[in-house]
């Protein structure tokens, strides 16, 4: 009886570890400034995100690369992470996908880039955006 009690404790804490990121809590515009620029990204409940900088030079910039406005789409990853997979990749490599952790009071900071398959982490000088109300 006491195995079966302390089984059933132990996997009450260990199912209760990370909680699930849920889509809808994430769903809106995130800012932050990025040195003298301010960045937006805007996620979509269809699960397509935008971005957009008060550089308007650069924005412009990238969707001459692009051909659009920069865009693609959003999903939750695990370990209270989002990836964004940009449409028309901003780079001349192929696929790239910024990596979003997820913070606890709700904004997102950049850190990773997984270009082709390659992730990047970043530990210094990481950018945080704040979800914006």
């Amino acid at each position: 009886m006491e195995k079966t009690l302390a089984f059933l404790l132990l996997s009450l804490v260990v199912g209760c570890g990370e909680k699930q990121l849920e889509t809808e809590t994430l769903v809106g515009t995130y800012e932050g400034k990025i040195d003298d620029d301010t960045e937006r990204w805007i996620f979509h409940k269809n699960g397509e995100f935008e971005w957009s900088s008060s550089d308007k030079r650069y924005e412009r910039s990238l969707e001459d690369v692009l051909g659009a406005p920069p865009h693609g789409r959003w999903i939750v990853a695990k370990h209270r992470e989002v990836h964004l997979k940009w449409y028309g990749t901003p780079t001349t490599s192929g696929e790239e996908i910024h990596v979003f952790s997820v913070n606890p009071d709700n904004s997102i900071t950049h850190i990773a880039d997984i270009t082709d398959g390659d992730r990047q982490d970043y530990k210094e000088d990481l950018d945080t955006f704040q979800q914006a109300k």
